[in-house]
């Protein structure tokens, strides 16, 4: 059996985080003997116990989440952890240092005895159309005695993530609001407004999508500002897609190389290069650049007069189902 993790619930805001844990029973007595209260017992976790527990960095011998642990099977646990995205995020960062594989699908799916049970149970977690509609015509086609397609419903119902990354004032911020409808972040011209990771869900032709906007890349951050950059360089990490964005009315700088050494360990199936501000005056040369870094071609945006903005949902989407259609999964 695979040693895998699987995030089994959403990013962002909520009460608790899942994460489901396989591999072999050997691999099972490796979790179990990393936290406090199991090391001291003699016996495993037998099926179907569970117990309090924590999780600590043995690096810094600090705290990284409380949790409750519970054994599935011989080969599976499940972890609850605290709900929102830095906890889950910290447990998926230590499981994956213990040799553990990040995986998009629950393991739990295939064994799952009563589909339709499961398939109503998904209802309520929709937040999208398509979600909503997926689920329906599945039940549909269990009415029918039809095959029901459970990795497809497990695709469309599992969380994307696209990180905004760049300089700074290149239009992350703007981008940002444009695709949420609303002023979600402040816009400024000074450089460095953007700090902690700004965050918010939008659907993009039907997956339900967590947006971020990161700090700006540059080398005279300050020392908060650099603690920012370096935040948002663990996120490109989580990224389904990265918008890497460009200022096309200003020349190249060596922020905009900063931003491109930033991605340079990212899969490159996952990064959609933008230039904004094409209704100006280009003067960016940064074609030249990508094909030094083997990117595409960058699409041409204005956040300002919402202009390819359409054309760049569409890729993002593209990316969204090429990317799982062929095993690329998220790299570190």
């Amino acid at each position: 059996m695979q040693r895998t993790i699987h995030l089994a619930t959403n990013l962002g805001r909520g009460g608790i985080s899942a994460l489901i844990i396989t591999g072999t029973a050997t691999d099972m007595q490796l979790i179990d003997n990393t936290l406090p209260r199991l090391t001291t017992r003699s016996q495993p976790l037998h099926t179907g116990e569970l117990i309090y527990d924590v999780v600590i960095d043995s690096k810094t011998a600090s705290v990284i989440d409380e949790i409750v642990i519970a054994a599935y099977s011989p080969e599976i646990r499940i972890i609850t952890g605290h709900g929102g995205s830095a906890s889950a995020l910290a447990l998926l960062d230590y499981y994956r240092s213990l040799g553990f594989t990040e995986s998009k699908t629950n393991p739990l799916v295939n064994m799952e005895n009563n589909t339709r049970s499961y398939i109503q149970s998904l209802l309520p977690h929709t937040r999208t159309d398509i979600q909503a509609y997926k689920c329906l015509q599945t039940l549909q086609k269990l009415d029918n005695a039809e095959e029901a397609n459970l990795e497809e419903i497990v695709d469309i119902m599992q969380p994307r993530i696209v990180v905004l990354a760049g300089a700074p004032n290149v239009g992350k911020s703007s981008l940002l609001n444009l695709l949420c409808g609303f002023e979600r972040v402040l816009v400024s011209t000074v450089a460095g407004t953007t700090r902690d990771a700004v965050r918010d869900y939008i659907d993009i032709s039907g997956y339900y999508t967590h947006i971020i906007d990161t700090a700006g890349f540059r080398s005279d951050a300050g020392i908060s500002e650099t603690e920012a950059i370096n935040r948002a360089e663990k996120l490109l990490t989580t990224a389904d897609v990265i918008l890497l964005l460009f200022d096309g009315s200003r020349e190249f700088a060596s922020e905009d190389l900063q931003a491109l050494d930033a991605v340079k360990n990212c899969n490159n199936a996952r990064i959609l290069p933008v230039i904004n501000k094409c209704d100006c005056e280009q003067k960016n040369r940064i074609a030249t650049a990508f094909k030094k870094y083997n990117l595409p071609q960058p699409l041409q945006i204005s956040c300002t007069g919402n202009t390819g903005v359409n054309r760049l949902l569409q890729e993002i989407a593209l990316l969204f189902t090429h990317n799982r259609s062929t095993g690329n999964e998220q790299t570190d």
